[in-house]
């Protein structure tokens, strides 16, 4: 195991803490200090030691590294469904000559990719049995950018898993329409969507500020 790959688990362009995502947030609340005049000094008012310093904030902490080393571990990679389900649906519907971009097909996956992960939550508030795992993630009494991680260790298995299947079933469609492998065009071995939509300030979506 190399240091870069210990860096890329925590804070490579996956993660929402990759410093390609923080800067960016960093200057927009800067602005947003400007134009609020709260009366303190800017890093006070974006890391106010009431929130850093929360045991909220600190069990988000211990999450992220579970996660992060479940990552590391390449526990997560073997989870993953992507690859054989999408052979799978390449096999089954056979070839085709649809001529699709790269930035084309960056954006389908990216939007199939969000709107999975919108049904998964709604599954995860709808079924009870689930219900206890997921609703650690609500518990949360003050909101970081960690908060996003703050995941019993169990979802950080199971979502996986559901996510890669249907990506997988996509893939494999879009192979087969395509008749070859299809290139999604990428940043740094990223989904470039997914890439601007966490430098498009998504580190705000748990955060005081």
């Amino acid at each position: 195991m190399e240091l870069m790959d210990i860096y890329g688990a925590f804070f490579g362009m996956q993660s929402l803490l990759a410093p390609e995502y923080i800067v960016p947030a960093m200057i927009f609340a800067f602005g947003l200090w400007l134009w609020r005049r709260p009366g303190i000094g800017f890093w006070a008012w974006l890391t106010p030691r009431s929130i850093w310093g929360h045991r909220s904030n600190r069990l988000d902490l211990i999450l992220f590294g579970i996660g992060r080393l479940l990552v590391l571990s390449g526990l997560l990679t073997r989870l993953t469904v992507t690859p054989f389900i999408a052979t799978w649906v390449a096999d089954a519907i056979g070839s085709g000559a649809v001529e699709m971009s790269p930035w084309t097909l960056a954006a389908l996956m990216f939007v199939v990719g969000d709107l999975t992960l919108y049904w998964m939550h709604r599954v995860l508030h709808g079924w009870s049995a689930i219900w206890p795992l997921h609703a650690l993630h609500h518990s949360a009494e003050v909101m970081t950018p960690l908060t996003a991680y703050r995941h019993h260790p169990l979802m950080q298995l199971i979502v996986p898993l559901g996510y890669s299947a249907v990506i997988g079933i996509v893939s494999g469609l879009a192979i087969g329409v395509l008749d070859a492998g299809p290139t999604v065009a990428e940043i740094a071995g990223v989904n470039a969507f997914l890439v601007i939509s966490h430098a498009a300030l998504a580190n705000f979506r748990h955060s005081h500020v």
